[in-house]
């Protein structure tokens, strides 16, 4: 199920994000969490130049996913986002903010291993 944080806007939001948002479901279900929040798209406080003010990224809350398995879905997010276009951060780790951001940039393309491990 996909849920969204109080506050969070969605208007202005590109295709491409919306594009990932079931295959993110998908992954943070396998690893039965109890839903794949939706954090931050075109509200709140970003960096200057970020791409949540373009409608192509998103930040997941990666709380309701169990800390052994948090890792794992990073990695299964990066595997099934990154050849797409997508660029998957894992940001705040182990803080309150803890997140995964994930963006959409063709013209930054993450090629980096992907983490070991499966759901």
């Amino acid at each position: 199920m996909i849920t969204t944080k109080p506050g969070v806007s969605i208007r202005g939001v590109r295709a491409e994000l919306l594009f990932a948002l079931p295959i993110c479901e998908g992954i943070f279900m396998r690893a039965e969490a109890a839903t794949c929040r939706v954090t931050s798209v075109m509200d709140g406080v970003h960096k200057a130049g970020s791409l949540h003010y373009a409608g192509l990224a998103m930040d997941l809350g990666i709380k309701d996913v169990i800390p052994d398995r948090r890792e794992i879905v990073v990695g299964q997010l990066v595997r099934a986002l990154s050849p797409l276009g997508f660029d998957v951060l894992w940001e705040g780790r182990g803080t309150p903010n803890e997140h995964v951001h994930v963006e959409y940039d063709p013209r930054q393309m993450n090629t980096a291993p992907p983490v070991a491990g499966e759901v």
